[in-house]
C-alpha cells in the first residue's frame, strides 16, 4: 500500500480551517476485522485507502490472538491511517459496569497491547448520553497523550452532539453527527453521505480553531458505509476551508489550543 497526500505537518498555532475527523466503528469485532475487514474494498481492504487520514477502531487484543494479523495490518498501514484501541481497549469494555478493582489489570493489559500497534488513543463506549465519568476514565486518560474519543449509545454514537470535557488535563470529545443509514433529514444526528456533506458544507464558515465549533468528530457505521462514502464526502469539501485530520490530531488540536468546554 503506497503512502500518499500525506497530512500536513501538525499546526503549532490555532488552525484556520475547520478541522474534520472521520473513525470506522466496530473494530472490537474480531470476526470481522480478522476477516473480510482487512480484504473487502469496503473496508480496510480498500485500493483508495490512503487517500486521506482515517481512523479505524481495532480491538489492540489482535496483537496478542493474532500476531500474524498484527503484522500485516502495522504493514500494510498507510501514514494516512490510524488504529484507535476499542471500543473500549484491549476488549469490548462499558467504564461504567467495570469493577473498580478491575481497572488497573485492564488498563495495563490495553496499553501493552496497544504499545505493539503503535496506538496512541482509544474510543470508549458509554451505556447511555450521560457525559463520560472522569473518575472511571482517569486511569485510561493518564496514559494517553492528548486523550481519547467517547461515544454515547443513542443517535448512532452521536448523542452527546460533539461536547468535549476534560480530564487528567486531556480532551474526551464524544462524536457531533454520525455517518450512519441512509438519511437525507440534514436536521437528524445519523444521515447518509448526501446529508453529511450538506451538514458539514453548513459549518465551513467555523473555521476558528480555539472554539469547539471548530472541530467536528464523525463516527462511520461499519454495516452501513463504507470507505468509498467517506471518500465521497471529503471529495466534497474545499481543501480550504477544511482539513480532514487523523483522530489523534484532531484530539492534539483540542487539547491545546480550545480553552472552552
Amino acid at each position: 500500500q503506497s503512502n500518499r497526500s500525506p497530512p500536513s505537518s501538525p499546526p503549532t498555532t490555532p488552525p484556520t480551517k475547520h478541522t474534520v475527523a472521520f473513525m470506522m466503528t466496530d473494530g472490537d469485532n474480531l470476526q470481522w476485522t480478522l476477516g473480510p475487514w482487512s480484504t473487502a474494498k469496503t473496508w480496510y481492504g480498500s485500493s483508495k485507502r490512503g487517500a486521506f487520514p482515517m481512523g479505524w477502531t481495532l480491538s489492540p487484543s489482535i496483537a496478542d490472538l493474532a500476531p500474524s494479523a498484527l503484522s500485516y495490518f502495522s504493514s500494510t498501514k498507510t501514514i494516512n491511517d490510524e488504529f484507535v484501541a476499542g471500543p473500549s481497549g484491549y476488549g469490548y469494555m462499558y467504564p461504567t459496569t467495570l469493577p473498580l478493582s478491575n481497572i488497573s489489570c485492564f488498563s495495563t493489559f490495553t496499553f501493552d497491547a496497544m504499545e505493539s500497534f503503535q496506538m496512541t488513543t482509544m474510543n470508549v463506549l458509554g451505556q447511555n448520553d450521560a457525559a463520560p465519568n472522569c473518575t472511571l476514565l482517569k486511569e485510561y486518560q493518564s496514559h494517553l497523550p492528548n486523550g481519547m474519543v467517547y461515544y454515547s449509545w443513542g443517535d448512532g454514537y452521536s448523542g452527546l452532539h460533539g461536547r468535549v470535557w476534560s480530564c487528567q488535563g486531556k480532551p474526551i470529545v464524544s462524536g457531533k453527527w454520525s455517518l450512519w443509514d441512509n438519511s437525507t433529514d440534514t436536521t437528524s444526528d445519523m444521515v447518509g453521505v448526501e446529508a453529511m456533506v450538506e451538514k458539514l458544507l453548513g459549518v465551513q464558515d467555523d473555521r476558528d480553531g480555539t472554539k469547539l465549533s471548530g472541530y467536528t468528530f464523525v463516527p462511520v457505521h461499519a454495516w452501513s458505509h463504507s470507505y468509498e462514502d467517506v471518500v465521497s464526502i471529503v471529495k466534497q469539501l474545499d481543501k480550504e476551508l477544511f482539513d480532514v485530520v487523523l483522530p489523534s490530531e484532531l484530539l492534539r488540536r483540542v487539547r491545546l489550543f480550545v480553552k472552552e468546554g
